[in-house]
């Protein structure tokens, strides 16, 4: 449990006295809560957590219901990110069910595992099959985790839609408004801190007797901010012209883009403050629609270990069955042919086609001696049967005349 109302008081006032010199009050609060965050949120770059995703989501042409199931292990710059998946979308009015197994792993060596299964009626899975992507000696596979860590990315720090901020370098490098105030957010006392930049408006109310961490977060997004794939909503620059011909796609184009993120479940592991679950809802506007599309996501976490020694490498090793010998497309090195091979992506072993028909067709030495052997060992026999039976008749007495 966190701290008491009062406590946490005392800790924003705290913030407000251990300045540093030639530091005004707001500013130091400003830089020591979020640097707070930073601190609370670096206990997890060595965990494993396991928890579930529940999403009510609206789409252009549909509606989806399911969940999703998610283990991560990390240590560091290794992840290993595993998402099943299972619900039932609304296509043109018609219920279809889906699952799947996606499984990330970033490393030296990046995986993307995608097994795919596709409902049909009542039957699932219908359709299955396994897709591989990888990449290899790239620094920055690590640094691209954010993409794929959906509304969990709020645990280590991502801004979402930022490409891979993270908020205590966010709030403090974009125009940083200058008030700090407080605020109660479900009868915890917050600071809150407010930015505006090119990734839109940023505001976030913090916690301090929880080490600083969130209690409710809003980005807001209107058009010209940067979003998701650094694009800018409305159509501007930095977003992709559509073609002429795909008039449908130009005439939805995002205009406003709101991510929320509230009911924070705050709890302790050890001496440090986890999140163990919270709710995520995103609403975005469009031209030609009158309503906003929301997608509205309830995350709990059951499991979150805090290890101190480093994960063994067992913990970032593929859990989805990969057939020996299955090739592989590098999209860095797509020149290299490379398989899965002894559990671990290697380069494909070249194979000589004549020696191996050689191989296949040619007996080897010590079995060509052996048969040349056997047939000499049966033509002796034969022979000698054959004169044993031929001296036999010459000893037979010649039948009187």
């Amino acid at each position: 449990m966190c701290l008491t109302r009062w406590t946490s008081l005392l800790l924003i006032s705290g913030l407000l006295y251990d300045c540093q010199p030639g530091c005004t009050a707001e500013t130091a609060s400003r830089r020591q809560v979020l640097q707070k965050w930073e601190q609370t949120a670096s206990t997890l770059s060595r965990v494993k957590l396991h928890g579930v995703i529940q999403i009510n989501a609206d789409y252009a042409d549909g509606h989806n219901e399911g969940k999703i199931e998610v283990a991560i292990n990390r240590d560091h710059s290794n992840w290993r990110v595993t998402q099943e998946s299972s619900g039932t979308q609304q296509l043109n009015g018609e219920p279809v069910p889906y699952g799947g197994i996606v499984e990330r792993i970033f490393g030296e060596t990046y995986l993307d595992l995608h097994v795919i299964q596709v409902g049909n009626g009542s039957e699932l899975p219908y359709e299955k099959r396994l897709n591989i992507d990888a990449r290899i000696e790239d620094v920055a596979n690590a640094a691209k985790i954010h993409a794929y860590l959906r509304s969990l990315n709020v645990l280590f720090g991502y801004a979402a839609a930022t490409e891979g901020q993270f908020y205590w370098h966010l709030l403090q490098k974009e125009n940083a408004d200058e008030e700090l105030a407080t605020e109660l957010i479900e009868g915890h006392e917050t600071v809150v801190i407010s930015s505006h930049g090119d990734y839109g408006k940023h505001t976030v109310w913090l916690d301090p007797a929880c080490g600083a961490l969130p209690r409710r977060i809003v980005i807001e997004k209107q058009a010209g901010d940067l979003s998701y794939k650094n694009r800018r909503l409305g159509g501007g620059d930095g977003e992709k012209a559509a073609p002429s011909k795909r008039k449908r796609r130009q005439q939805s184009v995002t205009e406003s883009l709101t991510l929320e993120y509230d009911k924070f479940a705050l709890e302790t592991r050890g001496d440090a403050f986890v999140i163990s679950g919270f709710q995520f809802t995103s609403r975005k506007k469009s031209t030609g629609r009158d309503d906003a599309l929301v997608e509205l996501e309830s995350i709990q976490l059951d499991r979150i270990d805090i290890p101190t020694a480093p994960l063994p490498a067992s913990d970032f090793a593929p859990t989805i069955a990969i057939p020996e010998r299955t090739a592989v497309l590098v999209s860095n090195a797509p020149a290299i042919k490379y398989e899965w091979r002894n559990g671990e992506l290697q380069k494909t072993i070249p194979v000589d086609a004549d020696a191996l028909r050689k191989a296949k067709f040619a007996p080897p030495q010590t079995s060509r001696y052996l048969l040349v052997a056997f047939n000499s060992v049966i033509a002796v026999v034969i022979i000698v049967a054959w004169l044993y039976r031929r001296q036999r008749e010459k000893q037979k007495p010649t039948p009187p005349k």
